[in-house]
């Protein structure tokens, strides 16, 4: 009798999975105390891989009190508060500016920064500030 495969990835992939949720897990805490570094895309991506590695870190992570609502608020909306937003613009923007104002950086990584940041901090922007009404 054949074994069927299963939907849980190969144990390799799983446990790198794993390793990088909790790096991103770690620096997203590392960036609520820290004011440049933002803290909820780093939980975004630890919940991601948490997602496809463990369902144990998966719910840990969702259901924490304060790690948890931003989580959520992007899992069920697609929301980004204005606060966020606000930090988001601000550093992308400082951080442009910084590396056009910067001699020694060739052209091609000027480049490369600004069409990596631009779409990325358009996307954050255009994003819902609340969930709205109720369907």
């Amino acid at each position: 009798m054949k074994k069927e495969l299963s939907d849980k990835p190969h144990i390799v992939l799983r446990y790198t999975l794993l390793a990088c949720g909790h790096v991103f897990l770690v620096i997203g805490v590392i960036g609520v105390f820290v004011p440049v570094l933002p803290t909820t895309p780093f939980l975004l991506l630890a919940a991601w891989c948490y997602s496809k590695g463990s369902e144990t870190f998966e719910s840990w992570l969702i259901n924490h009190k304060y790690l948890g609502p931003p989580v959520i608020a992007w899992r069920l909306h697609r929301v980004v508060r204005p606060g966020a937003k606000i930090l988001a613009g601000v550093v992308m923007t400082s951080s442009l500016l910084w590396v056009w104002l910067n001699e020694p950086i060739p052209i091609a990584g000027k480049l490369a920064m600004t069409i990596t940041i631009v779409p990325v901090l358009l996307y954050v922007l255009t994003r819902k500030n609340n969930p709205g009404p109720p369907d």
